[in-house]
């Protein structure tokens, strides 16, 4: 009986604990909740009518619209959708616990499950696999250099972002690392007579970033009633360093980053874009008990929550200038956001669901599971590895 106590104060305060973090961000968990009852509405109306080819086309239709938007960042919701779609499904393809056989029809959704996780599984594993092959870099700038050298010469890091050296295309250096780069792979035209002077890599504009960012502590220090110089704070776990390093790490850079490209950014769906991924940020922050951030992201928010940006041009405002990145960085720093949601790191279990339904005796569902976990390993060839991969 003292157990049972015990278990429920515990279960007690992990409740009381929840239901803190809905009241201090009801928007995060309102949009979660809303997510879930639509996709929970639209999988019933779906895939419970085997009969019905308009509803199931509809389905397959949403699924891949949701799976293109994946990774923009003015889509920060995608995550959100296929996260809650992938649980769903698995939930779908769990056998039951009462060991019953499953009915017709309940066999005939189970397969269209299997085709549409595996649709989201190879477009995960594909971004997945794009993260760790080309991430966000942040090199140091190279301190002996030589002005006059060509990408052909001995000791130049003349490896383009493409993969490939040089080959005969015109090359511009960067004007801190020196590496090389294929002028129509960075979106310069070389035929173009007023070439930059001056022109930095995306990896050393993040570098430029964080020395900025640093350099901006000061203000956001004074959030949360730091030290405003930045150097303060000595032992204090709120203020000086430790304070810095939150906020000028790769990380909260590339957010930093993210949020430039959306001011910038003509897509309608911008604004809001950027509120959710402030509220996300803002909520993951609180959780971990780190002041700094949090202060950050609230000041931004409301910031974010009052402009108006063609207001703001209809008044002849102006954009403050701030540092941006190139269309493939966007997509690299998207990515980075995707890896630090959990997205990637949820791939092998739901694609244990799929290697469970080869053990089942229905034969359409196993050569639905086959063809998925086909185009999963296509997309990235490391799950081979997995023992339950291997197994299947």
């Amino acid at each position: 009986a003292g157990g049972e106590e015990a278990g429920g104060e515990e279960a007690g305060g992990e409740e009381a604990a929840a239901k803190a973090q809905r009241e201090a961000h009801p928007y995060r968990h309102a949009v979660t909740r809303t997510a879930v009852s639509l996709l929970s509405s639209l999988l019933t109306r779906t895939l419970d009518r085997p009969d019905d080819a308009d509803h199931r086309e509809l389905l397959e239709e949403f699924v891949r619209d949701l799976l293109l938007l994946l990774g923009r960042v003015e889509c920060p919701a995608a995550t959100l959708f296929v996260t809650s779609l992938g649980r769903l499904l698995c939930l779908r393809l769990a056998p039951r616990e009462d060991g019953a056989a499953f009915t017709k029809e309940e066999q005939a959704a189970r397969v269209a499950a299997v085709e549409l996780l595996g649709s989201m599984l190879s477009t995960i594993a594909t971004h997945r696999e794009a993260h760790r092959a080309k991430p966000l870099s942040f090199p140091p700038p190279k301190e002996d250099v030589d002005e006059d050298a060509q990408p052909t010469d001995a000791g130049e890091n003349a490896v383009c972002v493409c993969g490939e050296g040089y080959n005969g295309e015109f090359m511009l250096d960067c004007d801190l690392c020196h590496r090389w780069f294929h002028a129509t792979c960075v979106g310069v035209d070389a035929a173009d007579d007023s070439l930059p002077e001056e022109w930095h890599c995306d990896a050393c504009r993040l570098s430029t970033a964080v020395l900025d960012q640093r350099k901006r502590i000061a203000r956001l220090l004074s959030l949360h009633g730091g030290d405003a110089a930045g150097d303060g704070g000595g032992d204090d776990d709120e203020g000086g360093g430790e304070v810095v390093d939150a906020l000028s790490s790769e990380w909260e850079v590339t957010k930093q980053l993210l949020l430039n490209c959306l001011d910038a950014s003509a897509d309608a769906a911008a604004p809001s874009a950027q509120q959710m991924l402030l509220c996300e940020w803002h909520a993951a922050a609180a959780e971990r008990g780190q002041p700094a951030l949090v202060a950050l992201y609230r000041e931004q928010h409301t910031a974010a929550t009052a402009r108006q940006r063609a207001r703001q041009r209809a008044a002849g405002g102006v954009l403050l200038p701030a540092p941006c990145l190139s269309p493939e960085a966007v997509k690299q720093a998207s990515r980075r956001a995707l890896a630090e949601s959990g997205l990637f790191d949820r791939l092998e279990p739901m694609l244990g669901y799929l290697c469970a339904i080869l053990r089942e005796s229905q034969t359409t569902a196993r050569q639905k599971a086959v063809k998925a976990l086909t185009s999963v390993v296509r997309a990235d060839p490391d799950v081979l590895r997995l023992a339950a991969v291997t197994a299947a």
